[in-house]
């Protein structure tokens, strides 16, 4: 009797371990094993941050293990994360490339939601779907619309890049940076164009938050 229910324990213990869900859980093809790092933002805070243009972020790193990875928020706020793959931001020096946007996303993870990513990753970046919250589903949605130019963007500065190492003329790799200066105009543009119908909603989740004891409750 008493081996039985101790069976029956380990049973329901990795049975609660295996359906658990996770503040984020994600998929992405050809991600594989690799670090992640996880940027994230609590929107309560308005000391850190009285707007959203300045937000003050803190950062963690996680692993993902053939293409799956999960992580738990360490709060109960409403928070904004940013999420980057490791791989691929290394320049052949071994230093790292800034921030390429063809390979990072960003979400809001509202209290007690699950929000699941799904998408695939190449060497030109990472193609994906948000989904658990409007906001985020919006977010991908005009994500996607800017990725051909951030891939674009992403290319130029490998090839810069490989330039540098092999001593190309410097007018040479001058021109290639007014191409990239280009389509960073370009795509301000195109960023504020696509992202009106989701910085609304971040600025008033992020009011929703600060005063939560309004009546009106903004769907993220």
């Amino acid at each position: 009797m008493k081996l039985h229910c101790t069976l029956v324990l380990i049973l329901t213990a990795i049975l609660s371990s295996c359906t658990k869900k996770h503040s984020i859980e994600g998929s992405i093809t050809g991600l594989g094993n690799d670090t992640l790092i996880i940027g994230y933002s609590n929107l309560n805070d308005p000391f850190k941050h009285p707007n959203t243009s300045n937000l003050k972020f803190e950062y963690d790193t996680i692993y993902s293990h053939d293409d799956q990875f999960f992580y738990d928020v360490k709060t109960q706020n409403p928070i904004l994360v940013k999420i980057r793959p490791l791989k691929g931001f290394k320049k052949k020096d071994g230093s790292y490339f800034q921030t390429v946007k063809s390979d990072c996303f960003s979400l809001v993870v509202p209290q007690g939601k699950t929000i699941y990513i799904t998408g695939t990753k190449n060497k030109n970046g990472v193609d994906c779907l948000i989904d658990g919250a409007d906001f985020n589903t919006d977010y991908s949605k005009q994500r996607k619309q800017l990725l051909a130019y951030y891939i674009d963007q992403k290319k130029l500065y490998r090839e810069i890049d490989s330039l540098k190492n092999i001593g190309v003329a410097t007018t040479t790799i001058d021109s290639l940076w007014k191409v990239s200066n280009n389509i960073d105009r370009l795509l301000g543009k195109k960023y504020n164009l696509c992202t009106r119908t989701f910085r609304p909603r971040l600025k008033c989740l992020h009011r929703l938050v600060l005063w939560s004891t309004n009546k009106t409750v903004y769907k993220i």
